[in-house]
């Protein structure tokens, strides 16, 4: 790097000009969302649409359904965004590098409320793009649960339509058995023989058959071998699968720690992702997740930058800054039927 510089600061003022060009160039194409070919309504998916007319040099569409007008950029992470290229890029180099939420702040040189919603713009549109976890045929795969708090982070001080359901955790303050308390939410996880993972929300308090069978739907196919620890959930949905083999563990044993070794290490890679954001609202979890495992599934991969690119330039975003505000908690019956007094 300091070779770099040195040769920078040698080069004459019209060599410099041409270079600042060239980068010029690469942002520009590199970052560009190109015109593509429309299919359907950006705003009902209906295929019933028709040119109309020309806006800002693109073509314009109106859909026969619901009359909307739109172009191809129309809920592009750009189509709306009064920043410039060279920041998004700036931002995304900080996203990769996992810095928190104040540092892209400073380094960008945008608020922190902006810091937030760019980030949690580029985790929705990564969130579609996401390759689906599967374990195939005489393939290894390992499954697993973890837990995390619920958590209600956030000022409620002046929310109109949200009340804090319980009194609020201090820290160092004692709480419940990891996995016996509804207070936690429960994680369902896998990772495959080529180090592919993932992980979805299962819901509050212990897995139950019925959520790990729909998370597990597409994911696991017939003849595949799976290693678990011996919660009895594993046992009776893994028949469902017609699974090869199954091999059940006793948890903080041995066999556990040589066979479940993958997926243990994963779980703890997770816990020190989720330390590293001083906590994590329950309703953001999920971006959180998608996170974690594009981390996981292409920190091999030389080009993440790219990767995001091409990931932001194919994917509509669904959410608007002024809806993030509105995302409902997970799981709240369990606090309206407390409030009842039904549990």
């Amino acid at each position: 790097m300091d070779d770099i510089k040195e040769m920078i600061l040698n080069l004459s003022e019209q060599d410099k000009k041409e270079l600042l060009n060239y980068l010029e160039t690469i942002i520009n194409n590199e970052f560009e969302l190109y015109e593509k070919e429309v299919f359907e309504c950006s705003k009902c998916g209906s295929n019933k649409i028709g040119k109309f007319g020309i806006y800002n040099g693109l073509q314009r569409y109106r859909c026969k359904e619901c009359l909307t007008t739109f172009t191809s950029k129309t809920k592009s992470i750009l189509s709306t965004t009064k920043l410039e290229k060279e920041k998004w890029l700036k931002y995304i180099e900080c996203f990769i590098d996992g810095l928190s939420l104040r540092r892209c702040a400073e380094k960008v040189g945008v608020c922190l409320k902006t810091s937030y919603f760019m980030r949690h713009r580029i985790l929705e549109c990564l969130k579609k793009n996401q390759s689906q976890f599967v374990v195939n045929k005489n393939n290894k795969g390992q499954l697993d649960e973890t837990y995390v708090r619920e958590n209600f982070k956030g000022n409620h001080t002046k929310s109109k339509n949200f009340k804090m359901p319980r009194n609020p955790r201090k820290n160092g303050q004692e709480y419940k058995t990891v996995g016996s308390s509804n207070e936690q939410i429960c994680i369902a996880s896998g990772i495959n023989d080529t180090n592919y993972v993932f992980f979805k929300i299962a819901g509050r308090g212990q897995l139950t058959n019925n959520a790990l069978e729909k998370i597990l739907q597409d994911k696991i196919e017939s003849g595949s071998i799976i290693s678990t620890d011996k919660r009895s959930n594993y046992k009776t949905v893994l028949k469902l699968f017609n699974v090869g083999e199954h091999n059940a563990y006793q948890s903080n044993t041995f066999e556990s720690y040589k066979n479940l070794g993958n997926i243990n290490s994963l779980h703890s890679r997770f816990k020190n992702f989720i330390r590293k954001m001083h906590g994590i609202s329950t309703r953001r979890l999920d971006n959180y997740l998608v996170w974690f495992e594009w981390v996981e599934n292409y920190k091999s991969n030389e080009n993440k930058n790219n990767l995001i690119i091409e990931s932001i330039s194919n994917n509509k975003y669904e959410t608007t800054f002024r809806n993030y505000k509105n995302t409902p908690y997970l799981f709240m019956e369990y606090w309206n039927n407390q409030q009842c007094g039904l549990t």
